[in-house]
């Protein structure tokens, strides 16, 4: 055995010595305290240091111990390196232990694969494994925690149970106890987590506050510092996350992005400052420097653009999208705006949909608008269920309800007028406070000195224009052909088909008189001047007093008698001079009875059919006439139908007349012989 009064050499002249000592199982000892009672059966171990004993029933071989009680209780621990003033003190039965520094794993008993650096390093383990700490007081009070990593000065300090951890910092993961699966990087990162367990925070004060939340993710200087309970949360970015306490499944990411949220959860914020002031509103997602900047309560929303929806406080439900797109929202929900400055001013109107650059842009309390096109709705207030589509239509529409403008500039001027419908290119220009108008087509529009007012108009057709209130008007007043059941028109107005009149005391009007006028008494009166007169029933009038009544076709012969042909006498009487009947085919004549195979029916027949039935065969009854009459042209070629039949019954007679004749006079001849 080698003794020296005094420690003086270098961990080479250590070297040198173990490496020289005989091959057989021996140990080497440098100490002032002289030889190691007890007799232990130990092989291969090297002990260097003052009071460094083992005890009778120490067996443990190939340890390492240098420092004053260095492993003086190891009993069967093996593979031991100890290094420093009492390092490994406690150690009984551990194995494979690298314990460096003042007191260094002093603790431990029975741990195993465990490598301490620094003064105090793993001072309270005692049963732990597989522990790496570095650094002053590094896993200080960690006792049966297994598999953790600190790196730092009183990194995991108050570790006792928890495994699995990787803590680099100053008193990274300080005060763990029993966390486990926790990577903390920077300093204090993670420093209050007691019980929190899957957290990756990376950062100077990093996830500082977490006491027992899991599953986070805090990337960025004090990064989720107020964090204690919240779970699931990824912060990236200084101070991204900085006031989190409770809130949890929150995504930040962005320079104090979503700083000010306590207990919002399930929230996405991505950009410097995004969603700064949001303290509980949850399901957020702002994306974009200060987008959401101040909301506080609001939830469901979505916010993608450069200080969209800046100004939201407890709106929820909206998506903004665009540079500024809903910057001045306070309270406003379930809105939809979509390009620059869309909805820019909107501070508590709901539903509306703003889509295109400067959409809505004024619009502050107005809801259930849609303005869809480049500064469509742009100066709307207050104004609600409005529904403007195409570039700036309905652009100075401030408090106008229920109005629909489709094309560019469409309803351009409105204001305050309500249900209008404009459909075309700059159609309803001039209307600004008139209501319930409808204009479709090109320019379609209101003229005239009271244009901006006029009221409940329609124009149809390109640049149609009305001046008065609840006119129609179809198409310009210069060329357009009116065509009702035809494509074809060639007039203003070509009607195919019939009229039906379905209320009582209607006209026709010619210069602004009556030209067709009937009443409820079914009563017509026809022409110029023509009046129904009172009290009459079923009575056609035609013409006025100066009026005749004249057949076109007549006029150029007999214009001097023409008011003959057709006239009414003092008793009302029609006077009829000349008629003409006319039949449209030869098969509505009579003469059919002269054709070969006609079935004429048999004088007896026919006498038969008149005492029974009072009238001729195929003759209306006069019971048939007085109900439903018969039209004049089938009733004359009816009437010549039985003459010709009874010619021909002459004819017939006339045959057998002639025959008795012949038969009389031959019988009197027979009488003369």
């Amino acid at each position: 055995m080698l003794k020296f009064p005094r420690i003086s050499v270098t961990l080479s002249v250590f070297l040198l010595v173990y490496w020289l000592t005989p091959a057989a199982a021996q140990n080497t000892v440098l100490t002032t305290s002289g030889a190691l009672p007890g007799g232990g059966t130990g092989a291969s171990n090297v002990v260097v240091g003052t009071n460094n004993t083992y005890p009778a029933a120490d067996h443990a071989n190939l340890n390492v111990f240098v420092g004053q009680q260095a492993g003086v209780a190891s009993t069967t621990g093996s593979q031991n390196s100890f290094l420093g003033y009492q390092a490994g003190y406690s150690n009984t039965t551990g194995n494979s232990n690298s314990f460096v520094g003042s007191r260094a794993g002093y603790s431990t008993t029975t741990g195993s694969n465990n490598s301490f650096s620094g003064y105090r390093a793993g001072y309270s383990n005692t049963e732990g494994s597989g522990n790496s700490f570095i650094g002053s007081e590094a896993g200080y009070y960690t006792t049966t925690g297994s598999g953790n990593s600190f790196i730092g000065t009183g990194a995991g300090f108050q570790n006792i149970s928890g495994g699995r951890n990787s803590f680099t910092g100053y008193q990274a993961g300080f005060q763990n106890t029993g966390g486990s699966n926790n990577s903390f990087t920077g300093y204090q990162a993670g420093y209050s987590n007691n019980a929190g367990n899957d957290n990756s925070f990376i950062g100077s004060q990093a996830g500082y506050s977490n006491n027992s939340g899991n599953n986070n993710s805090f990337i960025g200087s004090q990064a989720g510092l107020s964090n204690t309970t919240g779970f699931s949360n990824s912060f990236v970015g200084s101070n991204a996350g900085y006031n989190n306490t409770v809130g949890s499944q929150n995504t930040f990411v962005g320079y104090e992005a979503g700083r000010n949220t306590t207990t919002g959860s399930g929230n996405s914020f991505i950009g410097t400052g995004a969603g700064f002031q949001n303290t509980s509103g949850g399901s957020n997602l702002f994306i974009g420097t200060q987008a959401g900047y101040s909301n506080s309560a609001g939830g469901q929303n979505s916010f993608i653009g450069y200080r969209a929806g800046y100004s939201n406080s407890y709106g929820s439900d909206n998506s903004f999208i665009g540079f500024f797109a809903g910057y001045s929202n306070i309270a406003g929900s379930d809105n939809l705006f979509i390009g620059t400055r869309a909805g820019y001013s909107n501070n508590y109107g709901g539903n509306n949909t703003f889509i295109g650059s400067g959409a809505g842009a004024d619009n502050i309390a107005g809801s259930s608008n849609s303005f869809i096109g480049s500064g469509a709705g742009h100066s709307n207030t207050h104004g609600g269920q409005n529904l403007f589509i195409g570039t700036q239509a309905g652009y100075n529409n401030t408090m106008g309800w229920g109005n629909s403008f489709t094309g560019y500039q469409a309803g351009y001027s409105n204001t305050m007028g309500r249900n209008n419908s404009f459909t075309g290119p700059r159609a309803g220009f001039n209307i600004i406070t008139g209501s319930g108008n409808s204009f479709f087509g090109n320019e379609t529009d209101a003229t005239g000195a009271d244009k901006a007012n006029l009221q409940r108009a329609t124009a149809l057709g390109n640049k149609a224009l009305v001046g008065v209130d609840d006119g129609l008007v179809l198409g310009d007043t210069a060329n357009v052909k009116v065509g009702i059941g035809t494509a074809y028109p060639n007039q203003r107005l070509t009607l195919r088909g019939n009229m039906n009149f379905v209320a009582f005391d209607n006209s026709l009007r010619l210069k602004n008189q009556p030209f067709l006028h009937f009443n409820e008494h079914e009563s017509l009166a026809l022409g110029l001047g023509a009046e129904i007169p009172a009290g009459a029933e079923k009575t056609v009038v035609l013409g006025g007093n100066e009026s005749s009544v004249q057949i076109p076709g007549i006029l150029s012969t007999y214009r001097p008698n023409a008011g003959q042909y057709l006239t009414v006498d003092a008793q009302g009487k029609i006077i009829l001079n000349q008629p003409r009947v006319q039949v449209a085919s030869v098969a509505d004549w009579s003469d059919k009875v002269f054709e070969p195979g006609y079935a004429l029916r048999p004088l007896g027949e026919v006498a038969d059919f008149v005492k029974k039935h009072k009238h001729l065969p195929g003759v209306p009854s006069a019971a048939a006439m007085v109900s439903e009459g018969m039209e004049t042209t089938a009733f004359n070629a009816k009437l010549l139908e039985k003459v010709e039949e009874l010619t021909l019954y002459v004819v017939e007679l006339e045959k057998k007349v002639a025959q008795i004749d012949e038969l009389r006079a031959k019988v009197s001849a027979l009488k003369k012989k």
